[in-house]
């Protein structure tokens, strides 16, 4: 997770750097 502005990563993590 943390990758541009994607909300959920392929781990179903959440993304600090996007939206839910």
């Amino acid at each position: 997770a943390g990758l541009g502005g994607i909300g959920l990563d392929t781990n179903r993590e959440i993304v600090k750097s996007g939206p839910k």
